[in-house]
């Protein structure tokens, strides 16, 4: 279809300017003249449409780059939408751990609280009763009382009691879960 507009507006402007020769020719003007009037009138034409094809093509341009520009901003619309949202994703989930650290950190403490209580009241029915001693021989006890069986400390050596009782404090070395649980405690003799 281009190729046929471009057709039709040169054979267009070929016959404006054969018709200012031919006037002229017919006028008086003589053949020279005539020739003159075709030349000036095709290179009228062929100007006139230069100008009007680059106005075109300026505007075509002109709305492809701001189709462009808006393209960009809604472009970049969309990715200020996208990084607000991806923040508050990354708010609540921050949010999310926290509270889920805060909840297990609540019932760890509540297991803990329920571990002492039942071990306080686990050893409140047991009477306090005294733990074989050790002796250099090994004559009289052979393993470690149960007193010191989850115990983090050694079992005690000659020269040394243990009793295990409830309200007795554990050795220095054991660790705080086999105190509760266990309640033993240590004494050097004299």
């Amino acid at each position: 279809m281009r190729q046929f507009t471009s057709v039709a507006l040169a054979a267009t402007y070929l016959c404006l300017a054969l018709i200012v020769a031919l006037l002229l020719w017919r006028n008086g003007g003589g053949w020279a003249a005539g020739v003159a009037a075709l030349v000036g009138g095709l290179a009228l034409c062929a100007s006139i449409h230069a100008m009007v094809s680059a106005s075109l093509k300026m505007r075509t341009l002109q709305r492809g780059l701001d189709m462009v520009r808006e393209a960009n901003t809604i472009l970049l619309l969309q990715m200020e939408k996208i990084d607000t949202r991806l923040s508050e994703v990354a708010e609540t989930m921050t949010e999310e751990a926290v509270r889920r650290t805060e909840e297990l950190h609540d019932e760890v403490h509540i297991l803990e609280d329920l571990v002492q209580r039942m071990g306080s009241g686990w050893r409140k029915g047991w009477p306090a009763a005294p733990c074989p001693i050790a002796s250099t021989t090994g004559a009289e006890a052979t393993s470690p009382p149960p007193c010191w069986a989850l115990s983090a400390t050694p079992w005690p050596t000659t020269g040394s009691t243990s009793t295990c009782s409830p309200s007795s404090a554990c050795p220095s070395g054991a660790r705080s879960s086999t105190r509760a649980i266990h309640g033993c405690a240590t004494r050097r003799a004299a």
